[in-house]
Order: structure tokens, then sequence, then C-alpha cells
């Protein structure tokens, strides 16, 4: 039965609406402002566009939690790229992850963003 359910998990398919964001500025600034509504659009390894109902500015860094299922990434660092307006008080931004820093170094943030990512392939390949 436990076997039946991990391989019914492992060839799950997700869309990228299934993904839960946190979006949070960095600083002083994050404190001060609530974190935006948002819904995932489209994701990959290097990045990601979302909707929020904040506007962002362009090389505005931010701090992203991920959650899809129980994989999950914590305090992903990304600086917002382009945000345009999309409608009544919708955004749609767009932000490169940033690698740089020793915290999205290491081995662990690249696996769940990778595996974040073939979900998402899974589900475009083969379509329910």
């Amino acid at each position: 039965m436990m076997e039946k359910k991990k391989q019914h998990y492992r060839y799950s398919r997700h869309l990228p609406n299934d993904l839960m964001i946190q979006v949070a500025r960095r600083g002083f600034m994050g404190l001060l402002k609530l974190s935006p509504n948002t819904k995932c659009i489209e994701f990959s390894l290097s990045g990601m566009r979302f909707q929020s109902d904040q506007p962002f500015k362009v090389n505005q860094t931010l701090v992203i939690d991920l959650c899809l299922c129980d994989i999950e990434a914590k305090e992903i660092n990304a600086v917002v790229l382009n945000c345009i307006a999309s409608g009544d008080h919708h955004f749609c931004t767009e932000v490169e992850f940033c690698f740089e820093s020793k915290h999205m170094q290491h081995k662990r943030v690249e696996q769940v963003l990778r595996m974040v990512e073939d979900k998402f392939r899974l589900a475009e390949e083969f379509p329910a």
C-alpha cells in the first residue's frame, strides 16, 4: 500500500497554479509592506513569472518561499527583471533566482528547484 502511494506521488502531475508562493521584500521594506497575494504563471530552474496584487521595482531583491505538495524551498533569493501591469490591480512579475549567496549555493536548494521544475515539465509532456 505504501509503495503504491509513493509511486503515485512520484509520477503526479502539477501545474504552475498548484505552486504556493510567499513573496517578501528584503530588508526594512519587507517589514513595512504586507506580502502580496501571488499566483505562479511560469517556473524554471533559473527563475519564475508570477501574478501579484502589488507592483515591484526592476532590480528589487525578493525572498521567495515555494511549496508544492511536500516539496518546500525556503528563502530563495530573487531579483525582479520585469514588472508589467496586467489588468485591474494585477501585475505580472518576472524574477531570476540569485545563486551568488552562500545559502543559494547549497546543493539542497538546487535539488528542490529541479524537483519543482520536473513536476511541471511532466505535466507539459503528458497532459491529463
